[in-house]
């Protein structure tokens, strides 16, 4: 009796999760679900290529000619080599310049890695030691942060992970299954986001400044012209 008991409730307990489970594939998505799937969507549409590619080029060649300009006004020295005294960043302070020679064959090549990613040529490793490298620099010396380099490095990572070689480069051109004439939307608006977001934050942290020095110079009547002479 016991036994029969048993086996009907274990069925009456089967049927309950074969329902739950039918009930819970039926049901409509929930609004949250639904704005995830319309985000996963947008994200991963296919879009052209073209611009990346051009934005890939356009970066390796401007960070090549950075390379070179330094190079030529023999920048490295006052910069970091002979520098007196460099402004570490917090934690950091273990990052120091390479002696004699080294510091400018680092620096070569990093122009050679910012080639390597304008023409596409072993663009997954030269992606990740173009990071490196220039993250080196840029750890150097506090003194020297502008919003141009923390973006270049920036742009640099993400770059690692955007498959901006797919066409218009060396490694497409070996290797012709890599070729395609789309990307997933998401690589571009990484880029879109971090510009936005770097320019926005600097254009906001001026304008704040300039509220806060410049109104009250305008109330006083001796400083309302160096306030004018000013905006």
């Amino acid at each position: 009796m016991n036994l029969d008991v048993m086996i009907k409730e274990s069925s009456r307990l089967r049927d309950a999760i074969a329902n739950t489970r039918d009930a819970c594939a039926t049901r409509p998505m929930s609004e949250d679900r639904k704005g995830l799937a319309k985000i996963r969507e947008a994200a991963f549409a296919r879009v052209d290529i073209a611009s990346l590619v051009f934005f890939r080029i356009v970066f390796g060649l401007v960070n090549a000619g950075l390379v070179v300009r330094v190079l030529w006004q023999h920048l490295l020295g006052p910069w970091w080599a002979s520098a007196p005294f460099l402004f570490n960043y917090a934690g950091f302070s273990w990052v120091k310049p390479w002696p004699g020679i080294w510091l400018q064959f680092h620096w070569i090549t990093l122009g050679v890695f910012a080639l390597f990613i304008a023409i596409g040529f072993l663009y997954r490793i030269s992606t990740v030691l173009f990071f490196l490298s220039h993250t080196y620099f840029f750890l150097l010396d506090q003194g020297r942060y502008v919003n141009h380099l923390y973006l270049i490095g920036l742009f640099g990572l993400l770059f690692v992970f955007v498959p901006a070689h797919r066409a218009f480069s060396i490694d497409a051109w070996l290797n012709p299954n890599l070729h395609a004439q789309t990307v997933p939307a998401w690589g571009l608006w990484l880029f879109r986001t971090q510009m936005a977001a770097a320019y926005f934050f600097a254009a906001s942290y001026r304008s704040l400044l300039l509220d806060l020095f410049l109104a009250p110079l305008l109330l006083w009547r001796r400083t309302r012209l160096t306030a004018f002479a000013r905006r």
